[in-house]
């Protein structure tokens, strides 16, 4: 794969490889092995999310910071006589980092695995299988000299990291399948699996480059270690899984399995996790002969997941010669003075957990299969239930403990939702023409029940910009993962409470002082509808996506809306009123508040809410704190994200066997593909055109700090088979 991005200088390419076999010996033995192999190099200028003037400065969001009158390919950016940046402002221009900045990913991904098993008996298996998973990634990051920013940054810098992880994972499966009666049949797998998981990391940073285009650390004044790491970790675990069978329409599976992990305290490191689940078709056990109702099963479940924590969380641990900041600096441990070399040694500011448990998900889970009018129309309907106790995750503690972090057991959280399959056979035409549409409908609602004691928020994320602070966040009684920020004060109708005041907030509206939760980014529900096409050898498939609700705060939406860089920014040179009532304060200038804790209007003499008639100029409103643009409360840049998305629209054709009869190839198929090919967001601002899979952190949703735009991707490929 050679794939080039739309930023300038960016491309991906991927090159892989496999290889498998298998072969069974005059004395029973079965052996197998395969091996895949994919190397993946990744470039691209700095692209740091929602980062404007720091070390990995975004060629993105710079974009962002540019007037529409200034015309950015007219204008040089790069002097000539030494490669420096030129712009209007103190800041660097895009074109300059995307051409003076590097970042380079080179991954090499190996995995596979070897498997020996042997027939015992009939009704008796034994096998063992090893598995090795391992990847090698080397990034290189520099800034030429030249640019605009701090010392160092004006000096140029480079960054070279090693990351490499390997797993190996063992597991012995001892199989049982027979025949107990004509009634009866039983299925067993037993076994045990050993798994290790390694990480190296290498990070170094050399400051004040020399000579630009010389990519190495001689090239660079000062030269000094981020990170020197090993992690290891190891766990052991013992498993059962029975299934018994009933005339092949009533089934029961039972599953128990026992975990000792490295990564938590002795007393701890061992955990159970069973499960139970049944099966039973109806239409087979009640012999019905419908012409409506083909197949009927019901099924019902329960069970467990244990889960470990990371490595080096249970003690406190200190670290050697860290660096006094990641970005480099002019004093850096180990460093030398008239005295001799002075090493350095500190407290890991995680505090380490001795009390640490295991993660526990338990589950319960109903459901239905239906197919009806001779298998036409199939319907797959799931309830389900899951709690997770004593969530593994980090929280902040006072500074006057000597630690700022402890990873501890969070308490509960709870998912529960539905999740319908639908599948349709439109059309089977005699000629071939076939159309099948499969949707999946997936509601889910999640809440934190409880979290440690004492504990009334832990903080997942947190985002700060130069003028805002956003949070993803766990709250008791709030569910997964809400977003935090800033809100304006109303009254007890909703009404945006205007501050009469003199001073900066005048004519605008007032910062709740307490951080609020601005949003819930978990989606109302989720659909996606696949439609496939058939015609002999052709096939068209077509995915398309909806999610209704999530809530989106958009750091690009109060970048170009407050900037003025949309096509719909209006008139914004001439003053306004901000609608909403003057805010009641008490003698001494604090804010009124009722009974109930609800923020007050001032009120005129005959008890009526005074409403604001106060002018504001457009800076104020564009611009300014307590105005609806750059300086806004995060809640006015927070949307509902509700995405209607082609996904996909894949097209393939399979050459007949005839073509192929007088060529090495057994088979033949040209396909070609687009994806992203489209969306819409109704409740995003128009202008703004923003994807919100975009996200700016992976496994998070709700928060868009400025990241790449997302793109429409096209393929072709050509398969053949020998």
């Amino acid at each position: 794969m050679d794939n080039k991005g739309i930023i300038p200088n960016s491309s991906v390419n991927r090159i892989s490889a496999n290889v498998g076999g298998n072969a069974e010996l005059d004395n029973g033995l079965k052996l197998s092995a395969s091996l895949n192999y994919v190397s993946t190099v990744q470039k691209n200028p700095a692209l740091g999310s929602g980062n404007f003037g720091g070390f990995n400065q975004s060629a993105a969001q710079l974009v962002l910071w540019m007037p529409t009158s200034f015309d950015l390919e007219g204008y040089p950016y790069q002097r000539d006589e030494d490669g420096g940046a030129m712009y209007y402002r103190t800041a660097n221009n895009p074109l300059w980092v995307a051409d003076n900045s590097m970042n380079e990913s080179n991954v090499d991904r190996y995995f596979g695995n070897i498997k020996a098993s042997y027939d015992l008996t009939d009704w008796l298996s034994v096998a063992y299988q090893l598995g090795y998973n391992a990847y090698t990634d080397r990034r290189f990051f520099m800034m030429e000299p030249g640019g605009f920013g701090s010392a160092i940054q004006q000096s140029g810098f480079m960054r070279r990291s090693n990351f490499s992880n390997a797993e190996l994972d063992g597991n012995l499966l001892i199989n049982i399948n027979k025949a107990l009666s004509d009634d009866f049949y039983l299925r067993t797998i037993t076994g045990w699996n050993i798994n290790q998981r390694t990480t190296t990391t290498n990070q170094f940073g050399g400051n004040g480059v020399i000579e630009r285009g010389i990519q190495s650390f001689t090239n660079t004044s000062s030269q000094f270690i981020i990170e020197d790491r090993f992690v290891r970790r190891r766990f052991a675990g013992l498993f059962a899984d029975v299934s018994l069978a009933y005339q092949e329409w009533a089934f029961l599976n039972l599953t128990a399995r026992n975990d000792w992990s490295s990564t938590l305290p002795e007393n701890n490191r061992s955990y159970f996790y069973p499960g139970l689940s049944t099966s039973v078709i109806l239409s087979d056990a009640l012999e019905w002969n419908s012409s409506f109702l083909d197949y009927a099963k019901i099924r019902a479940g329960i069970g467990q997941v244990g889960n470990d924590a990371d490595p080096y969380l249970t003690t406190n641990n200190f670290l050697l010669n860290q660096p006094v900041n990641s970005g480099g600096g002019s004093t850096q441990f180990p460093f030398a003075n008239q005295y001799g070399t002075v090493n350095g040694s500190a407290i890991n500011s995680n505090r380490g957990n001795p009390l640490l448990k295991p993660e526990l998900t338990t589950e319960t889970e109903l459901g239905t299969e239906l197919l009806f009018l001779n298998q036409r129309i199939g319907l797959d309907f799931t309830y389900y239930d899951r709690t997770t106790e004593n969530g593994i995750t980090a929280i902040n503690v006072p500074p006057s403990s000597g630690s700022a972090t402890q990873v501890v057991n969070i308490g509960k959280v709870r998912n529960r939702g539905i999740e319908i399959g639908l599948n349709l056979k439109v059309l089977e035409r005699p000629n071939g023409f076939n159309w099948d549409i499969f949707t999946a409908f997936t509601r889910n609602r999640n809440e934190v029940l409880e979290l440690q004691e004492g504990v009334d928020q832990i903080v997942l994320t947190s985002s700060a910009g130069s003028s805002e602070i956003v949070q993803i966040a766990h709250r008791t009684g709030q569910p997964f993962g809400v977003l935090i920020g800033r809100k304006a004060i109303r009254d007890a109708a909703g009404n945006l409470l205007i501050d009469g005041l003199p001073g900066t907030t005048f004519g605008k509206y007032i910062d709740n002082p307490e951080p609020q939760v601005i949003g819930d980014p978990n989606p109302d529900f989720v659909v996606g509808i696949t439609n496939d096409f058939s015609y002999k050898g052709l096939k068209l498939a077509v995915v398309m996506d909806w999610v209704q609700g999530g809530d989106l705060y958009s750091k690009s939406n109060r970048e170009i809306v407050g900037r003025g860089l949309t096509n719909d920014a209006g008139d914004r040179m001439v003053s306004r009123i901000m609608p909403g009532y003057i805010a009641a304060r008490n003698a001494d200038g604090s804010l009124t508040r009722d009974e109930n804790g609800n923020y007050m209007a001032a009120v005129d003499a005959s008890g009526e809410p005074i409403r604001n008639t106060i002018n504001i100029t457009n800076f104020n409103w564009w611009y300014d704190r307590g105005g609806f643009g750059w300086n806004a409360a995060e809640e006015f840049h927070t949307f509902d994200a509700t995405v209607f998305r082609l996904r996909e629209v894949a097209l393939s054709y399979s050459f007949p066997a005839r073509w192929l009869q007088k060529t090495p190839f057994g088979s033949a198929n040209l396909g070609m593909s687009g994806r992203n090919l489209w969306f819409i967001t109704p409740n995003l601002h128009e202008g703004l055109n923003l994807d919100p899979e975009t996200s700016s952190f992976p496994g998070l949703r709700g928060i868009d700090f400025i990241g790449v735009p997302s793109a429409r991707r096209y393929s072709m490929n050509l398969s053949v088979t020998f």
